[in-house]
């Protein structure tokens, strides 16, 4: 599957996480974006069977395969369900 490299966002951050967030990247010597990168490649890794299991569920209860649910997912076509 291809990665479209969507960009993502700082703007929704509280003021609060944003500092904590800032100085954790300084310490670890990284931009606030790569942070969130590495922390949200880290907690997909970390959480990837669950997600397959929710994905897995939702796609039951809409009579689809999981496949079909991906698909769909990937090419946006779930996107106004949100």
């Amino acid at each position: 599957m291809a990665s479209k490299n969507k960009r993502f966002s700082l703007k929704g951050f509280g003021d609060f996480h944003y500092k904590w967030g800032k100085l954790w990247a300084f310490a670890k010597n990284r931009t606030v974006a790569k942070l969130i990168g590495d922390t949200f490649e880290a907690r997909i890794e970390a959480n990837r069977a669950e997600i397959e299991l929710m994905v897995r569920d939702i796609a039951d209860q809409r009579g689809i395969t999981f496949d079909e649910l991906v698909e769909q997912i990937m090419n946006g076509e779930d996107e106004e369900e949100k």
